[in-house]
C-alpha cells in the first residue's frame, strides 16, 4: 500500500530534475562525497528529515515532514591554488544559491506545482539553509547548500 509520503518523495524528485536539466543526481545524498565527480561537477539530492504531527483538528493524520536538499558544486581538482581555482570557487558560490532560488521561487507557487502533477501535499516551501560547506575528497573541492524543504500533507485514517 503506498501512502502520500511516497508520492511526495517521487514528485520532489521529478520537480528538482525538472528545475535543473544539466544537474546530475547525487548517487548517495546522504554520503555525497561517494558520488562520482560527474555527479558532483553539478549535483543535487534529496535526503529525508524528521517529520512531526501537523495537529490539525480534521478526521485525518496530518504530517510535517522535512527534506534536504543538496546541491553541489566541484570546484577544482589538482589546481587548488591558483588564481583559476579561486574564480571557479566564486563562480559555484553564486551558481550555487542561483539554483536554490529558482528551487525556491518554484516551491512557493503552488500553482507551478500543481502543473508538474504535485498534487499530495497541502503545502510545500523552501525553509532554511544552512549555508555552503566546503568538503574535500581527495584532490577534489567541492562545495555543498543543504538546504530544507518543508512539506505538510494528510493521510487517511483508514485502519
Amino acid at each position: 500500500m503506498s501512502t502520500k509520503i511516497s508520492a511526495i518523495y517521487d514528485d520532489l524528485h521529478e520537480v528538482i530534475q525538472d528545475l535543473l536539466p544539466e544537474h546530475k543526481e547525487l548517487i548517495n545524498p546522504y554520503v555525497p562525497e561517494d558520488s562520482d565527480n560527474l555527479h558532483l561537477e553539478k549535483g543535487w539530492g534529496i535526503t529525508i528529515l524528521e517529520g512531526s504531527n501537523g495537529r490539525r483538528e480534521i478526521p485525518k493524520l496530518t504530517m510535517n515532514r522535512n527534506f534536504e536538499l543538496l546541491l553541489t558544486r566541484k570546484i577544482f581538482g589538482a589546481d587548488k591554488r591558483s588564481e583559476s581555482a579561486m574564480n571557479k570557487r566564486k563562480t559555484g558560490e553564486k551558481e550555487l544559491f542561483e539554483d536554490q532560488i529558482v528551487i525556491a521561487k518554484h516551491m512557493q507557487s503552488n500553482t507551478y506545482l500543481k502543473s508538474v502533477g504535485f498534487t499530495n501535499a497541502s503545502r510545500v516551501m523552501y525553509e532554511s539553509d544552512d549555508g555552503l560547506n566546503f568538503l574535500r575528497n581527495g584532490d577534489t573541492g567541492i562545495l555543498i547548500l543543504r538546504s530544507i524543504i518543508a512539506v505538510e500533507y494528510d493521510e487517511a485514517l483508514d485502519i
